[in-house]
């Protein structure tokens, strides 16, 4: 068995994406409320962002550079766990078949619940990157200049 205190910085990882995935749905919801009843405070939203005006504007190769960036808390913590699970006859060796397999159970729920997150934050940031899109296409068709 690997070293076992990533399941602690599994959990953290959870509420750290659980955090982002809050942040981000507001700001979505406050996106949503501005272009639907203050448009003309759209350029101002548009200034606001920073991410998603970039990956709004950037080129096929940002695009694929954030899509690597994206997944890196799933792959990560599935690899811990990959390791762990070709490990685990060590562990069965040193901690015992009942301990280990209990170990494995709790790290593979944390695999799938940073994978949720993971999914969900990559979602929502997806769909406000769109938002976003939109607003600056039709700050552009406009002829306002480009923030």
């Amino acid at each position: 068995m690997s070293n076992d205190r990533w399941i602690v910085s599994g959990v953290m990882m959870f509420f750290l994406l659980y955090f982002l995935k809050a942040s981000t749905q507001q700001e979505k919801r406050n996106v949503q409320y501005i272009q639907k009843r203050l448009p003309h405070l759209c350029e101002l939203l548009e200034l606001n962002q920073v991410l998603s005006i970039l990956e709004a504007r950037s080129n096929p190769l940002v695009k694929c550079l954030y899509g690597i960036i994206w997944p890196m808390p799933t792959l990560l913590y599935a690899y811990l766990l990959y390791l762990d699970i070709d490990s685990r006859k060590v562990g069965y060796i040193f901690v015992g078949v009942p301990a280990t397999e209990i170990q494995l159970s709790l790290e593979g729920i944390v695999v799938l619940l940073v994978v949720y997150m993971n999914v969900s934050c990559l979602r929502i940031h997806l769909e406000l990157r769109k938002l976003i899109a939109d607003i600056d296409r039709d700050q552009q068709k406009a002829g306002r200049p480009v923030p």
